[in-house]
């Protein structure tokens, strides 16, 4: 199947279309990066479209073209409007046996009817990537993902969470992938580290990053431990945040995000991770991870996920301190509780992957 898919009439193998890309840092951007990439080991030529104003600062992909969408073309004039979708044309024209493959519906839906003009719906594929942080989600998103859906050729689903509350129907499911080796050498083990916790994610309020602050400032009043927690990400609540570094009833340290987690692994045995990515880097790396759900799709997100029962998915305050508890009387006992998900994490290589992709292309409706 690979040699079918290498031997188009042209150069190109596919073309990803992504509302952001490196050196952004983020979910998404890690994925397509880390997809496309893959596929280049495997042999495949491709290329990525990024909707999304280019940025002034990082190192930029060769093989990255920037359109400036504005939200998807948002509130541009039409005439730059039309530059824009004249670009975008321009280049897939350019390689009618390529495939298309979309990252979030919001990247496509906006020119389905210009796929479907072009007839180029047939070689197109959507990835969903997680949710809109609204609960519960809008009908109006939930028809445009149907929508996108249907249109497409094939879809990946970015957590079984996805089609049981969109109802989509996937052709795959994924959690993402990691840099196995790199991450499964992390050193030293996590029962050798002093008791202390990063979070790494959004700073918003779908997160519950608020929620697991209170609930450490619960477990030092019961405990009388104090434990020093680390803040990585970016969003709408950072100010809040901050402010509560001069709180002397909790050690929190407020950070940007990162772009090397290996860092953070090195240094912290307990995660609170709030995105796919995070809990699978930690899980290679043989971290104890902790996720907060605060409404019933979120808590879908992380019940459903394949390592659930490797994690502690903390619902309240309570869970969160019973599972600090059980962390710092028997850190043996926590690390065989995560072993489960550290082997199942093992598998889940970028090249697994991203033949997935190759498998989802060689679909026909």
């Amino acid at each position: 199947m690979i040699k079918s898919l290498v031997t188009f009439k042209n150069s190109i193998d596919y073309i990803m279309i992504a509302p952001a890309y490196p050196p952004f840092v983020g979910g998404v951007e890690r994925h397509v990066y880390e997809v496309h990439h893959a596929l280049g080991r495997l042999g495949l030529k491709g290329r990525v479209i990024v909707f999304h104003q280019q940025p002034s600062l990082g190192v930029l992909a060769e093989d990255a073209t920037w359109i400036d969408s504005n939200r998807l073309w948002g509130w541009l004039p039409k005439s730059a409007r039309l530059r824009r979708a004249l670009k975008f044309i321009k280049i897939i024209s350019q390689y009618p046996e390529a495939k298309l493959h979309f990252h979030d519906f919001g990247t496509i839906y906006p020119i389905l009817p210009l796929l479907k003009l072009l007839g180029y719906l047939h070689r197109t594929f959507l990835t969903f990537h997680g949710w809109e942080g609204k609960y519960p989600p809008e009908p109006r998103v939930i028809s445009m993902r149907q929508k996108c859906a249907k249109a497409v050729m094939g879809n990946i689903a970015v957590g079984k969470f996805i089609p049981k509350w969109y109802g989509t129907e996937p052709n795959m499911i994924t959690y993402g992938g990691v840099d196995v080796e790199r991450y499964s050498n992390i050193t030293p083990d996590c029962n050798r580290l002093p008791l202390r916790v990063a979070y790494v994610g959004r700073f918003e309020q779908d997160t519950g990053i608020l929620e697991l602050i209170n609930a450490i400032r619960a477990y030092y009043r019961v405990s009388g431990v104090r434990i020093d927690m680390h803040l990585f990400g970016s969003g709408r609540l950072k100010e809040d945040l901050l402010m509560l570094q001069s709180d002397s009833s909790v050690l929190v340290t407020v950070s940007p995000p990162v772009s090397d987690m290996t860092k953070v692994l090195e240094r912290f045995p307990i995660i609170f991770a709030s995105g796919y990515l995070t809990i699978l880097e930690a899980l290679c790396a043989r971290r104890i991870v902790f996720a907060y759900y605060n409404n019933p799709l979120r808590e879908d997100y992380l019940r459903l996920h394949p390592a659930s029962r490797s994690m502690f998915i903390c619902g309240n305050a309570q869970d969160v301190i019973d599972g600090l508890t059980l962390c710092h009387e028997n850190i043996h006992g926590a690390c065989q509780f995560s072993e489960p998900g550290w082997q199942w994490a093992k598998r889940q290589s970028w090249d697994n992957l991203a033949k997935q992709y190759l498998n989802l292309w060689s679909l026909e409706k």
